[in-house]
């Protein structure tokens, strides 16, 4: 049962995402759940060492290299390709054929013409 409020813990620790109701529901689970409250506290720890960290941009810039390569493919001109598509084939064993003919035999003999 643990699994289900597992993956709700993130959005009760950010307090969003969750109705009041959802939120007393795991607020209970958690006074039952040891496994729970020490997932909920590695949470809280992980998220206290984020707040720690500093916020910088990239050493490198990469995207004027991407944009130049983005440019460069699409100014080459490919040609238009149609799709082909497959072409079903349909065969028949020697058996089913005989069998057709058999049938397709009898079917047209059967039939007289009854004018006279």
């Amino acid at each position: 049962m643990a699994d289900q409020f597992t993956d709700l813990l993130s959005e009760f620790l950010d307090d969003e995402g969750l109705s009041s109701v959802e939120r007393a529901r795991i607020a209970a689970h958690l006074e039952d759940c040891a496994d729970c409250r020490a997932t909920l506290g590695q949470l809280r720890d992980v998220a206290m060492k984020a707040r720690g960290l500093e916020d910088h941009g990239p050493e490198v810039d990469l995207w004027p290299g991407i944009a130049t390569r983005i440019q460069a493919a699409s100014s080459v001109v490919r040609p238009f390709a149609p799709v082909r598509h497959a072409v079903r084939r349909i065969s028949f064993t020697v058996p089913q054929l005989i069998a057709a003919s058999l049938a397709l035999m009898l079917l047209s003999g059967g039939k007289e013409n009854r004018k006279r």
